[in-house]
């Protein structure tokens, strides 16, 4: 009956090729995104981003994301992870204990109480240290994460099911159940580790950074992390990954973008809504300028300073990231121009993302009331103006979109110690004009602009807990393999301009 019915739609033979053609390409490219598992997100990002950007991916990473996306495949294939947990819990009862798992040992990510910042940092941290350390990555899919991010393996989900027991996880042992003990016992009866690793983690769960804990964590089948630090830069001083982290990453101030390029792609509606506001606001400047404003030690993040907003403009006009104005010439004295139906080109393009919305009204009204020194057009633009962070799915998606659109600025200006800042700047491959923002600015008027206003050092985030555990806490203090790594350290790892006692990948 169907076939009869397209028959007599398509007399015509050249007709019917054509629509078999056409259905038949439709068709093969649904196939593939079914196949690929991939959003689209995967192969336009780069289109839209400034030339500068156009980084090539790292080898010796893209090899490695591959052969480790196909060991989460094998280990995903004919798999149900909540039974294969139920299993391994049970058998954690049992005397046999040393029987405890086959080849795919797992690291689970949760979500921790974060901003969407943090999370996302936490997210790549914990991913690395599983490709690292041959574990099977899986997120949690009672948080925010596994909705706004684009899967990134072909024919295997990163997503543990819904009906995981996942209150046995926010359960499990911590190393704190472990006592004094700086390590695991191979003997131990422990299935599941949960690791603590926020800022402020206790003294027992910072024994993860002790050597002889890490090693002992490889006869756990399943380990748990909870975490809101970019731990990266950390890594890269654990005697045991320094040299993979090395091989992975020659350039090491990218090691963020190749990171986050593969892991932090948004979905196809995400990704929809980024293109659309990019491409009606942003596209037909001259110059994409996009700018961060976040407020911390402050009682009330969402609250509008004058004196930080004077701190911000004067920043950016002193670095030349917009352009001077004439103060006191006021745009009125050309009504005509302004009303004018010709339509003025767009030289900058400058989106600004806060949670306060006087930030950017008042740079708006700034910049459509007063001409600028060199005559140049500036359009300012705003996604959202949230006021109070309190991380719904709705308030992460806007935020999620923001760093992306950011990420496609050709300059970024972001306020210091801001993770969200962090994101785009990596995402976007670009050295950030940090604006310090912290504590009440009016009883910082005396400070030089050189100390609130400057060029960030790095692409990459600060780790701004790096955590070197004590000789109380560790068995054995090895902070370095060999003089070589040591003096590989002391290159490339610096303090952080805006956390001293962090720590930041440099070149």
């Amino acid at each position: 009956m169907a076939g009869r019915l397209l028959l007599r739609n398509f007399s015509s033979h050249r007709m019917w090729m054509k629509a078999a053609m056409l259905i038949g390409s439709m068709l093969v490219f649904l196939a593939l995104q079914l196949i690929l598992h991939l959003d689209v997100s995967w192969t336009q990002h780069m289109a839209y981003r400034p030339s500068t950007q156009s980084i090539p991916i790292s080898a010796p990473w893209e090899k490695a994301f591959r052969n480790y996306e196909n060991f989460h495949a094998r280990c995903s294939e004919h798999r149900n992870w909540t039974r294969q947990f139920l299993e391994a819990t049970v058998e954690s009862n049992r005397s046999n204990s040393h029987r405890r798992f086959d080849n795919c040992r797992v690291l689970v990510y949760v979500e921790g109480g974060a901003g969407m910042g943090n999370r996302l940092l936490s997210l790549v941290s914990a991913f690395l240290y599983s490709l690292l350390t041959k574990r099977v990555f899986l997120l949690d899919s009672r948080g925010n994460l596994p909705k706004l991010l684009c899967e990134p393996f072909s024919n295997s989900s990163w997503v543990l099911p819904f009906d995981f027991p996942f209150k046995a996880l926010d359960e499990a042992a911590t190393l704190r159940d472990f006592g004094k003990a700086t390590a695991v016992s191979k003997n131990s009866s422990a299935q599941v580790v949960r690791l603590q690793l926020d800022h402020d983690q206790s003294v027992e769960d910072g024994r993860f950074f002790c050597i002889e804990t890490r090693e002992s964590l490889q006869f756990v089948s399943w380990l748990v992390w909870t975490s809101n630090q970019y731990y990266v830069p950390r890594f890269f001083t654990f005697p045991e990954l320094w040299q993979p982290l090395k091989a992975l990453f020659p350039n090491v101030t990218l090691t963020f973008t190749h990171l986050s390029r593969s892991l932090l792609l948004p979905s196809n509606s995400l990704w929809e809504k980024v293109t659309r506001i990019y491409s009606s606001y942003l596209s037909q400047a001259d110059w994409r300028l996009g700018i961060q404003i976040r407020r911390h030690s402050v009682s009330d993040k969402g609250r509008y300073d004058e004196p930080a907003f004077d701190r911000v403009l004067s920043c950016l006009i002193s670095q030349k990231f917009l352009p001077n104005i004439e103060f006191g010439n006021n745009i009125s004295s050309r009504q005509e121009t302004r009303n004018s139906r010709i339509p003025r080109h767009v030289n900058h393009a400058v989106l600004v993302t806060s949670l306060q919305v006087k930030f950017f009204e008042k740079l708006r009204d700034l910049y459509s009331n007063t001409a600028t020194v060199d005559g140049s057009l500036v359009r300012l633009h705003m996604v959202s103006h949230e006021g109070v962070e309190w991380h719904s799915f709705d308030q992460d998606e806007k935020a999620f979109i923001e760093m992306w659109l950011l990420s496609l600025s050709d300059r970024i200006a972001t306020s210091s110690f801001s993770t969200f800042g962090y994101i785009a700047q990596g995402l976007g491959a670009m050295r950030p004009l940090l604006v310090e923002l912290r504590g009440e600015i009016s009883e910082q008027m005396s400070m030089e602009m050189s100390h609130v206003c400057y060029i960030g050092q790095s692409i990459e985030p600060c780790n701004h807990f790096p955590f070197y555990p004590t000789r109380s806490q560790c068995a054995v203090i090895q902070t370095a393999r060999s003089n070589t790594h040591l003096a590989w350290i002391r290159r490339n790892l610096l303090p952080c301009q805006d956390l001293p006692q962090g720590l930041q990948l440099v070149s």
